[in-house]
């Protein structure tokens, strides 16, 4: 095929060219560019230009030859923004900051869905943006010879720098375009606090502290968010802003729901499945419950869904038989009632898991105890008429006797197990049987 040949669109509105850069072939896309380099600018059926798809493959080679021959003073202002906003969509952020120096614009103008690049940012993952402004010199030794690792932290630490110089050119804007900017289409730090990009929120709010008091549409504050996603950096970052957290942790949203009540809620899966197993979504809750508990300065911990409130969390009780027929009215719950009834399920899974772990462990412990110590009584040849042990000083033997020994502790741990999954079988108390750490148990059934 001959080089005019790769510009013909096929049925699906792609070039050759385009092809070439979908399967990464940089050998032929070169010679390809080097004879016509108006192939950098043909757009595919998405109406996305050959180093944009490059960037969304993650193919690192094909980037750096594409965004190599491209002068960015010549593009136009469409295809600037699309390789902008491309190059920080797939963490390239080297090249967002070179085309963020050339025209600073580039980060507040919206895109064709009223995206900007800031609201690109805000939603990425926590590792993406790094703590530090530089990249540690250490870091910079150790990764000398990995190259995938050191791009990374490369990468984390441009992004760290491309945020900063983003909010310090957010400086010059005026009031209501600042916030226009930041709460259209969606608020840009409730979007950090969701994807738990903390340091994304650090960033802006060093700059821009007035923002940390700032509601989305339902009264939520970011740290509302923060619990909701259960984002665990995002709310500890509660506790540095002194007497400012005294007054969010108090605020209800208009669902009239505290920081409590949604620590209180189930999450949606994706945040309840991060830990695997019913036992260990559990004290996963558990733990977040206590924590923002603890976070509660003046606690609302047995405070009540306000009655005036348009929506209330309401439990549901079979239908009365006398008067009218009607239902009795709904009851209003605290957090430790919504919580019962929200993680009802998960707790009753948790207790079948650790009640089956047990049943098939206690057996098995029992079993290998008895032949153990079945080995070292009976075996051969092992006692004379004077009751000293012959093989006294053969290893074999030793070791039988030392795995004798061992099986005391181990028959002692599955035994506490036993009795704790009984506790929290028949314990009204459930919270404590969860949130007792398992090495607190290992040592206390030394002692049993």
């Amino acid at each position: 095929m001959s080089p005019p040949h790769f510009g013909v669109k096929n049925k699906f509105g792609d070039t050759g060219f385009i092809i070439v850069v979908r399967y990464g072939l940089v050998e032929i896309a070169e010679i390809i560019l080097q004879i016509d380099i108006t192939f950098l600018m043909t757009r595919d059926s998405e109406d996305q230009i050959p180093l944009v798809i490059a960037m969304n493959q993650n193919n690192r080679e094909m980037v750096s030859l594409l965004h190599s021959k491209i002068k960015i003073e010549e593009l136009d202002a469409c295809t600037q923004m699309d390789i902008f906003i491309g190059s920080i969509a797939s963490d390239f952020y080297d090249i967002a900051s070179e085309h963020f120096k050339f025209k600073p614009s580039l980060a507040w103008t919206r895109s064709k869905n009223g995206d900007t690049a800031v609201h690109v940012l805000a939603r990425k993952s926590p590792a993406t943006i790094s703590s530090k402004r530089k990249l540690n010199s250490f870091k910079s030794i150790m990764h000398t010879g990995f190259k995938k690792f050191y791009r990374k932290d490369t990468m984390s630490t441009v992004a760290h720098q491309l945020v900063v110089g983003i909010a310090e050119a957010l400086r010059n804007f005026t009031t209501n375009e600042f916030l226009e900017l930041i709460n259209i289409p969606t608020r840009i730090l409730h979007d950090a606090a969701r994807a738990g990009n903390i340091n994304f929120i650090i960033i802006f709010l060093n700059e821009f502290p007035t923002l940390l008091s700032e509601l989305d549409d339902r009264g939520n504050s970011i740290f509302h968010v923060a619990v909701k996603n259960r984002q665990e950096e995002t709310f500890s970052y509660l506790f540095e802003w002194g007497g400012s957290k005294d007054i969010l942790v108090k605020l209800y949203n208009k669902d009239n729901d505290s920081l409590l009540h949604l620590a209180a809620k189930l999450p949606a899966p994706q945040h309840l499945n991060r830990v695997s197993g019913a036992v260990l979504q559990m004290q996963r809750e558990l733990i977040w419950f206590k924590a923002v508990e603890k976070a509660m300065v003046a606690s609302p911990y047995e405070a009540r869904h306000s009655t005036l409130s348009l929506s209330r969390i309401k439990v549901e009780e079979p239908p009365s038989h006398s008067g009218n027929g009607q239902p009795p009215p709904p009851k209003c719950l605290t957090p430790r009632e919504l919580f019962s009834k929200e993680h009802g399920e998960v707790l009753k899974n948790a207790k079948e898991r650790m009640k089956s772990m047990a049943q098939t462990c206690m057996p098995a412990a029992l079993l290998v105890a008895a032949g153990v110590f079945a080995a070292i009584f009976m075996l051969p040849g092992a006692f004379c008429a004077t009751v000293i042990l012959v093989y006294h000083k053969e290893k074999t033997h030793l070791l039988l006797i030392f795995l004798g020994v061992l099986t005391i502790p181990i028959v002692s741990v599955f035994c506490f197990i036993w009795k704790d999954v009984a506790g929290i079988l028949h314990n009204l108390w459930w919270d404590r049987s969860f949130l007792m750490p398992c090495r607190k148990r290992m040592c206390r059934s030394y002692t049993c």
